[in-house]
């Protein structure tokens, strides 16, 4: 499966997902930019999908790498190599707090309900209760055992060369668990921006058994190109007869000049990488969480979409690397007042002049022309529009895109929020829509959801989601949209 994270992948395909862990124990169990306004076309969306399927089969230029990936920052302690730290024998025992990310941008919140747990291999028994984790897990069936062979495939397509077991006669195990609506694993993200640079650490650990001493090694690998350099340092590590942690870093530093990126190995379970779990369907989200501090100023909470006549704007800007400048804004409609400070947008924006006004039966055919049909707008004579910010040299807008990947489903994301004045109250609606097709076996289903939104008079949010799953039987793709304002959708600053 070609499936990218919320940031476009680099070249090396074992970690070009947003879950670099649940990626390489699904290759080795199994053998293996936006409108500032309004909404973007449908053939747009056609394309930016075929683009996300594409990317991670070729290699990106210097100056597209240096456009989207993400940069990671060195974080040094307690990461050393350290068999004792990773070393559990026949019986694995694993507890811990449990985290989510339906939360604030890319901040994991902790979790705090109750999931049963399914593991590969089989027969592990505990479940996560009340948010906290405790799961074991013994000596796996020898049928469910893989030659360790099968591992040094596993470290080659994430980049590393000439790995090495010994003895070769080894098996393994990589252990993954499941929840009925998504996966639990360890992962960690961090980053640090200043004016010149953008740094970003990802890290993951996995749980490989063993059924005798093995030592892996590698004398890593080096590629170097105009304006990129990747490394997979060297390791030499000794797994035991039993249940081991790996714990992997990847390292990337982003400036106006290129992209270095590292990538480490070692044989350590450091306590700073957290249970997160992720979940795709929506009856094991849960209730939204409550906004934590530092949280845009006035954000509502999920659900919350009118603002009423006067709408301020305040919330950090993003980019492809660190941003923390200063710009003018101007606003279409005119009459905005505000700017970007330091990084952070604070901008205000009352009842636009008639004049700018549209019908709002051009929003019914915007919406037809996304997909969905049937579209209807109660009363007719209400008018809108869309509101549109850009800099001297470029656009704001609000989007985000995640990805994530299971052993039977990979999946892709995208949510863009968009701001429209209404000069009445007005309902829009649609009965949706849903269409399959099979093809050689396969079952490819298009879905676009019925709605039913009252915007209220003044300013409201429109969150349109897309959404793309791939399976081994088929791909589905839904859209759907809401009224709301969900304060993980960042404000995205593009500048040519």
């Amino acid at each position: 499966m070609d499936i990218v994270g919320k940031v476009v992948v680099n070249r090396r395909t074992a970690f070009s997902v947003i879950r670099p862990a649940a990626f390489l124990a699904n290759d080795f169990n199994t053998g293996a930019a936006g409108s500032s306004g309004g909404f973007r076309q449908q053939e747009d969306i056609e394309m930016r999908k075929t683009e996300l399927r594409n990317i991670a089969k070729r290699t990106p230029p210097a100056a597209a790498t240096a456009a989207l990936v993400l940069a990671f920052a060195l974080v040094t302690a307690g990461c050393r190599e350290d068999a004792a730290e990773g070393v559990f024998g026949e019986t694995l025992t694993l507890t811990g707090q449990v985290w989510t990310f339906n939360g604030w941008g890319d901040r994991a919140a902790e979790f705090t309900g109750t999931r049963t747990l399914a593991s590969t291999p089989p027969g592990g028994t505990g479940g996560i209760v009340g948010g906290r984790l405790e799961f074991t897990v013994g000596r796996p069936a020898a049928g469910d055992l893989q030659s360790v062979v099968e591992l040094i495939l596993m470290f080659e397509e994430a980049g590393w060369e000439r790995v090495t077991a010994s003895p070769t006669t080894a098996r393994a195990a990589v252990l993954e668990l499941e929840t009925p609506f998504g996966i639990l694993e360890r992962e960690h993200e961090s980053e640090s921006e200043t004016a010149t640079a953008s740094r970003r650490e990802r890290a993951g650990i996995f749980y490989i058994f063993v059924d005798q001493n093995v030592t892996f090694g590698s004398a890593g690998a080096n590629e170097e190109g105009d304006g990129w350099n990747w490394t997979a340092e060297p390791f030499e590590i000794s797994l035991r007869e039993g249940w081991n942690a790996l714990h992997f870093r990847i390292e990337e530093t982003e400036t106006r000049t290129g992209v270095t990126e590292i990538y480490r190995l070692f044989h350590a379970e450091p306590e700073y990488v957290k249970w997160v779990l992720r979940e795709w369907d929506e009856t094991g989200i849960g209730a939204a969480p409550t906004p934590p501090a530092g949280a845009p100023v006035g954000a509502p909470v999920l659900g919350a979409g009118a603002f009423g006549p006067t709408l301020n704007l305040s919330y950090q800007v993003f980019t492809g690397w660190g941003f923390t400048g200063t710009r003018s804004v101007i606003s279409h409609p005119s009459g905005g007042t505000g700017g970007i400070t330091n990084g952070r947008l604070n901008f205000t924006i009352g009842r636009p002049a008639a004049w700018y006004l549209g019908s709002i039966m051009d929003l019914v055919m915007e919406l037809e022309n996304e997909g969905w049909n049937q579209v209807s707008a109660n009363p007719a004579t209400a008018r809108f529009v869309f509101l549109e910010l850009e800099t001297p040299n470029g656009n704001l807008w609000r989007e985000e895109e995640s990805a994530w990947e299971t052993p039977t489903v990979s999946a892709w994301a995208e949510s863009l929020v968009s701001y429209v004045f209404v000069d009445r109250d007005v309902t829009i609606s649609s009965p949706g829509w849903t269409e399959t097709e099979h093809w050689h076996g396969d079952v490819f289903r298009d879905t676009f959801e019925g709605f039913n939104i009252t915007l209220r008079e003044g300013w409201n949010t429109l969150h349109l989601m897309f959404m793309e799953m791939e399976t081994d039987t088929g791909e589905s793709f839904v859209a759907s949209l809401h009224h709301a304002d969900p304060y993980d959708v960042r404000w995205q600053l593009s500048e040519w």
